[in-house]
């Protein structure tokens, strides 16, 4: 992409050929580009977005803005925010074609996404450690926009989801033995996390010892801490810890369950479900996810999860469960 079609429309206010924090005059404006709103719809929904912003956590002072124009006349052009989340990570929103596009709209966006890098940088070392971001599969746009930015497709994420019946619960929020089962398969005891650090220990062991030969996103291993990584778990919903369940064998753990109820929208994410190598084949998956069903059938409507679409085992093990796709994502992440 040229350098003329870089520099395109970027406002006196910035350096030159590179976008700027958006102006307060221009907020409502550069929030509606973000929106799927049409032409018509954007200064209203762009207004509702602000308004909403700092409820949600959202930063808007993150948010950088190609401005065309100058004076009364400005306008904005292609838009980018960065949200900084739990456990040092951003995630990254980017605004769409308005008409028909062209190699400037396209450089725009691209350098759009990479103020907003610069944007999360400056909120100090190691405040965030990994960008990300989750345009649909039709997106072409974002996906060519973050990659030239140095984001790193992964893959396809299906999110799932299984409705949950009352008569599927169990009394109560403890792991379920299987019907039919002495016990729990492989020579696993099972059981809830309780409060404190031996057991936030034991959940990053099990975490860790998941990832050895995982097919979910393995691209993202050793990206992060594991702290890092817990904390994004529990920010999720309402983190309960008797809700996170340890699998241990012999005192070690061998795999973990994470459920955050969601009672603002009445569900329950099931956050992550991992084995080591020496518990997989044997059953024991099929087994949590039964409990984990029983047990989220008292806190909500309906059980959710995420998961890589290139990961054939844990697909088929959510369809022999009921669950059905209802949304699907393409994730790109950038480290810094």
């Amino acid at each position: 992409m040229s350098e003329r079609a870089v520099k395109r429309g970027v406002a006196v206010e910035g350096a030159a050929g590179r976008p700027i924090p958006v102006p307060g005059d221009l907020l409502v404006e550069a929030a509606g580009r973000l929106t799927p709103a049409g032409r018509g719809q954007r200064m209203r929904s762009g207004r509702q977005f602000v308004e909403q912003a700092g409820r949600l956590g959202i930063d808007l002072r993150l948010m950088r803005a190609a401005v065309h124009g100058q004076g009364r006349h400005r306008t904005v052009g292609q838009v980018c925010l960065p949200v900084a989340g739990a456990g040092r990570t951003a995630m990254f929103f980017v605004s769409g074609p308005a008409t028909q596009e062209s190699e400037a709209d396209r450089a725009e966006r691209v350098a759009v996404v990479q103020a907003g890098i610069e944007a999360v940088r400056s909120l100090g070392e190691g405040v965030v450690r990994l960008c990300q971001a989750l345009p649909e599969p039709g997106e072409a746009w974002a996906m060519a926009a973050y990659e030239a930015a140095g984001f790193a497709r992964i893959g396809p994420l299906d999110y799932m989801r299984r409705p949950l019946h009352a008569a599927e619960g169990g009394g109560g929020v403890a792991p379920l033995v299987p019907s039919g089962l002495d016990g729990w398969p492989g020579g696993v005891e099972v059981r809830s996390c309780e409060p404190g650090e031996r057991d936030e220990a034991l959940v990053a062991r099990a975490l860790e010892a998941s990832y050895e030969g995982t097919m979910d996103c393995p691209e993202l291993c050793g990206l992060r801490e594991t702290s890092d990584v817990m904390a994004s778990h529990r920010a999720t919903g309402r983190w309960e810890p008797c809700m996170w369940w340890l699998a241990l064998r012999g005192g070690e753990p061998v795999g973990c369950v994470l459920l955050n109820p969601c009672p603002e929208i009445g569900s329950v994410e099931l956050v992550y479900l991992g084995l080591s190598p020496s518990a997989r084949g044997v059953g024991l998956a099929d087994a949590l996810l039964r409990a984990a069903i029983s047990a989220s059938a008292a806190r909500g409507g309906e059980l959710t999860c995420a998961v890589d679409r290139r990961n054939g085992p844990a697909c088929r093990l959510y369809a022999r469960h009921g669950f059905r796709r209802f949304a699907e994502r393409i994730a790109l992440v950038r480290a810094l």
